[in-house]
This record gives C-alpha cells, structure tokens and sequence, in this order.
C-alpha cells in the first residue's frame, strides 16, 4: 500500500513536471496562517522522526551519508549548502540560472554570478531555535512569497534555480519543500522525503519552528495529505499522542 500511493504520487508530480509547467501566480499564495501545534501533531511528528520517513526513501540509513552539493530535487530545482554555490563552474555545467541565497546578502557577496548571466536574489533569513514563540520566527511568513516569486521565474522561464543557506539543511530545506507542496502539488510528507532522501541527511529540516510553520501553510493550501495511520496516507502508522517537550536537538552544523 505504501510502495503504491508513493508511485501514484510520484508519476504524478512527472507528468506535471513533463511538460511546459504552467506558470504559477505568486499572488494566490496565503499571506497569513496559524500554527497549532496539537492540531498538526500528526504531520509535524513524522516529519520530526526520521525514522519514519526514510522508510519512504528505501529505508537506507543517512547518517553516514552527506551527497554531493547541489543536489537535484527537480529538473528545474537544486538545493546547496554555501560552500558549493561558489563553484560558478559546476552551476554552469548544471544549467544553473538562479541563485537563491536564504542566509545574509554578504555571504558569497564576490561571487561574480553576473559573468555567468544568472540572477541572484538575497533574502535574509534565521535559523534559531531559542525561543518557543512561533511568532519569533516565520521564514516562510516573511520570506514565501518573494522566494516563490524568484523560483517561479527560473521554473517558467525554462531555467533552473538553486536554493541555499548555510549547511543546506533547514532555511533553504523548507523553502525548497514549501516549492515542491506549491509548484509541483506534492503533499508536505511526501515533500520533506523526497528531499530528505536527495539531500541524504537525516538532520533535514530540523529546525521545529520550520517543521510547524511548513505544516501550518500545507493545511492552509490544502497539501496535507492524509492523516498519518489512516487510509491514503503515505505513512501507515499512527502518530503517538501530541507531545512537544523538545529533545535534544543535533550538535550545530
């Protein structure tokens, strides 16, 4: 059941992909959404384990495994730590022709992508999790729809964007599955998998703030899915009851 809704989904988001995308009006996108923790426990908690979304991806352990940097997500969508977006070269033989820098408009600020005819945007986001306040932080409340608007040029356009932050793993990790819910229709587990498994870190999109915020803006434009453990869902067990005392998170990147 489970190899089966993950095909369905999968040949679907390529048959979307496998012709000239429709372009997307960034304007349709919500503007605001609420964050409930209890009420998206299911969702929040199988992204939150990685155990259970490898399953998705084959079931091959991660840990050990960091792939090579910019990974491809989608034919027109790469993601990256810093690092490797310097490499003007290796953006050039991937067809590369937008950078999407989600960290401070300094970083990499000499790199001459210009020369290499591909555009640039800058949008200045944090990566913290000191604070319990969803409000504190909202990458996607404030960043989603100039990051959409970007992405959305590259992709109609015919082009081919990378997104990137520091390490390639949480700011530019939501925006790129908030990408694939919009752009491409995936549900939001589907999304974080997908890259989990492309990016082959099972630290992908740690940041709880972000996991909340993702589902959040997923039950605003109806890119849920099924509730994990119920019929259609692409995770067949149930979530365990809501709990969010917060575990010690990974050593930083």
């Amino acid at each position: 059941f489970l190899v089966e809704t993950q095909a369905m989904e999968e040949k679907r988001c390529s048959e979307n992909s496998a012709s000239d995308p429709t372009p997307f009006d960034t304007a349709t996108l919500p503007t605001s959404w609420s964050v409930n923790k209890e009420c998206d426990w299911d969702w929040i908690w199988a992204i939150r384990s990685a155990d259970v979304l490898r399953k998705l991806g084959g079931g091959a352990s991660l840990d050990s495994l960091d792939h090579a940097l910019p990974v491809r997500i989608r034919p027109w969508l790469y993601l990256s730590d810093c690092r490797n977006v310097r490499r003007l070269g290796c953006l050039k033989s991937l067809g590369i022709t937008h950078v999407l820098n989600m960290v401070h408009p300094d970083l990499n600020h000499d790199v001459p992508y210009h020369l290499a005819n591909i555009s640039r945007c800058d949008l200045e986001a944090e990566d913290d999790e000191e604070s319990d306040d969803d409000e504190e932080q909202q990458i996607l409340h404030e960043h989603l729809a100039r990051a959409m608007q970007f992405m959305e040029g590259a992709r109609s356009g015919g082009g081919r964007v990378v997104v990137h932050c520091v390490a390639g793993i949480n700011r530019s990790g939501v925006v790129v599955a908030a990408a694939l819910m919009i752009l491409e229709g995936m549900s939001v587990l589907r999304a974080v998998a997908h890259c989990r498994r492309l990016r082959g870190h099972d630290r992908f999109l740690c940041n709880r703030k972000f996991q909340r915020e993702l589902v959040g803006l997923a039950r605003e434009i109806g890119a849920l899915g099924a509730r994990p453990g119920e019929e259609g869902s692409v995770v067949p067990q149930r979530a365990p009851d809501f709990q969010d005392r917060r575990p010690l998170r990974p050593p930083p990147i």
